[in-house]
């Protein structure tokens, strides 16, 4: 089973799982709002709005950026 990134749209809480984590204790409010980055992989990819990190198989996707809107990726 595939393991995907997954990142807090509220806390910037960022993590590996193969299924949505749950949802309980985000410091920034009471729920995470996860949003499904992509695949883990071995390309980094860093957003230039919210400075996140991760190493995906491609393009991660733009939806929940923390900063607001989406998410700007660029390949490192």
């Amino acid at each position: 089973m595939a393991n995907y990134w997954w990142i807090c749209q509220r806390c910037k809480t960022c993590i590996q799982k193969s299924a949505m984590p749950n949802n309980a204790n985000c410091p920034a409010s009471g729920a995470h709002r996860w949003n499904r980055a992509a695949e883990v992989g071995d390309h980094a990819f860093q957003c230039s709005k919210c400075q996140q990190l991760i190493h995906a198989k491609m393009t991660p996707s733009t939806g929940g950026c923390a900063s607001g809107g989406g998410h700007a990726w660029q390949r490192l």
